[in-house]
């Protein structure tokens, strides 16, 4: 079983994720914390992340891999043997991997692990280009959307939650900066696939969301 779950930043898309892949007995793919472990290893080797061609020297030195992680839905990234999953959800971080997220080679290179662990495992995946290149025949697929300012305080209140403290307007300004990077790059942009089914999250809670998601899912009956 294939799910793809794609829309811009803070729309919903992990929480969501994450949560239906576990009422469905499936894995819980965030194909968007692979970029920020490639944005973590070009940071800590202090390669520019303006050099696509030293970042994917560097990315095949040292293997990027998702092991399963403890909760047994999802995976954690791994940088050779290290975990670093607790090491991608800073700002910093966050706006290094909508740099290394444009570069052709190094999307291909990750998309083929991204295709492979959905070859292996029922999943549910979720990024940016997901139901259009990842799993572009996927049993379902969804794009989720939300206004910027719904999206901003979302973004926010994570990263307080994990004690880095921005303000609104700079968080609101670096959504759209995202939003506009995203759908702009030449290489797999942001977009809804023609057969996706749009949700607007804005106003709708997470429980509501994976309420008609697991009757969608039911309808297929997959």
């Amino acid at each position: 079983m294939q799910i793809a779950i794609d829309g811009p930043v803070a729309a919903g898309k992990g929480t969501i994720a994450r949560l239906l892949a576990k009422k469905i007995n499936a894995r819980y793919v965030d194909s968007g914390a692979m970029y920020r472990a490639v944005a973590v290893l070009g940071l800590r080797k202090n390669i520019s992340l303006e050099n696509p061609v030293e970042l994917l020297l560097e990315l095949k030195k040292v293997p990027l891999r998702l092991r399963p992680a403890r909760d047994k839905f999802s995976f954690d990234v791994y940088l050779n043997d290290e975990n670093v999953q607790d090491n991608i959800r800073t700002s910093e971080v966050s706006r290094g991997s909508a740099v290394v997220a444009q570069y052709p080679k190094i999307r291909s290179y990750l998309v083929k692990i991204q295709k492979e662990i959905a070859s292996k495992f029922s999943v549910v995946m979720e990024g940016r280009d997901i139901g259009t290149v990842v799993l572009s025949n996927a049993d379902i697929k969804i794009y989720l959307i939300a206004d910027q300012k719904t999206r901003a305080l979302r973004r926010q209140k994570q990263l307080e939650e994990k004690g880095e403290y921005v303000s609104f307007e700079k968080v609101l300004q670096e959504t759209i900066e995202r939003d506009n990077r995203d759908m702009s790059r030449a290489i797999n942009p942001l977009k809804k696939a023609s057969d996706a089914i749009e949700f607007d999250t804005s106003n709708m809670s997470i429980e509501q969301v994976i309420n008609e998601l697991v009757e969608i899912i039911k309808e297929k009956k997959i």
